[in-house]
């Protein structure tokens, strides 16, 4: 289409110069044919001369034309370059935010946070779980928000065959689908370990609570021993609800640490991406306008 265009261009250019001088060469032709068939093609008080000046001043016209023409073409292509160079600066700070949402550390902390509360009477503190929990849960609504924009940033951004050649695409194409692929490794780890770690807390908190109360069962029964009573069997019940969280815990552990090392690595390569990405776009951009101006 921008072919087509280009060429459209061209030849009503080529027409609005060669016209002038077609008609020229005619207007020569015919006066010398009039002169050696004795035959005046001048109109009443109009000579060759005047048809000189006319055609002199049409073709100064054409060419005051054609300049701007020009000069309108390069101020809407210099207009059309800005504003995909904005758009490319968007694009930037885009995939930018979505790097910078990638809490690497999050896991760790909130593990640290859950390891760290006192223990109460009755077990943990039901505000400092709840604390917690919803801290997880907007955590993982987050990640789900920024890979949808990803997805959508990175679908969106697709380069057209208009603009950029098949091997430039080509390109472009293979840097958006490696940003996806780091991405989405990186949150989808994170993701599964945030949910690991909620599910581990709800099971330390009931373990907690069950612990609280095979503490209070001992000392009701050593009170019952000392006065004689029978005592009641409840501890082994409480015992018997208790879950081993030992392997969980160390896997948690294991994945969270290996997430916080994504930061020497994965984020790196996706901020390395975003620049690529971005100047590749930029530069291919200033050939090509420096191609047309």
């Amino acid at each position: 289409m921008d072919n087509l265009l280009k060429m459209k261009k061209r030849f009503y250019m080529l027409v609005l110069i060669i016209l002038p001088l077609t008609l020229m060469f005619l207007l020569h032709m015919c006066i010398a044919i009039g002169n050696y068939l004795n035959i005046s093609i001048n109109i009443n008080n109009v000579f060759a001369k005047d048809w000189f000046m006319f055609y002199a001043s049409y073709l100064g016209g054409c060419m005051t034309l054609v300049g701007v023409i020009f000069s309108m073409s390069n101020e809407r292509k210099l207009s059309q370059f800005q504003i995909s160079m904005e758009a490319i600066e968007k694009e930037k700070m885009k995939l930018a935010s979505l790097i910078n949402q990638i809490n690497v550390f999050l896991p760790v902390t909130i593990l640290q946070h859950f390891l760290g509360l006192a223990i109460l009477k009755e077990g943990y503190d039901a505000k400092e779980i709840a604390i917690i929990r919803r801290m997880i849960i907007d955590e993982l609504n987050n990640i789900f928000i920024a890979k949808r924009e990803m997805l959508l940033l990175t679908s969106i951004y697709i380069p057209f065959a208009d603009v950029y050649d098949s091997k430039q695409q080509g390109d472009l194409l293979t840097m958006q689908h490696q940003f996806q692929k780091i991405y989405e490794l990186v949150v989808d780890d994170i993701y599964k370990c945030l949910q690991s770690i909620d599910t581990y807390i709800s099971i330390e908190n009931n373990n907690m609570r069950y612990k609280c109360m095979i503490i209070l069962c001992k000392e009701r029964d050593d009170l019952a021993n000392r006065v004689g009573e029978k005592c009641k069997d409840e501890r082994v019940m409480y015992e018997s609800k208790i879950v081993n969280t030992t392997e969980m815990i160390n896997e948690i552990t294991s994945v969270a640490r290996k997430i916080m090392l994504y930061n020497e690595k994965e984020i790196w390569e996706l901020t390395n991406l975003s620049i690529n990405y971005t100047k590749y776009k930029s530069e291919i951009l200033r050939k090509r306008l420096k191609n047309e101006v």
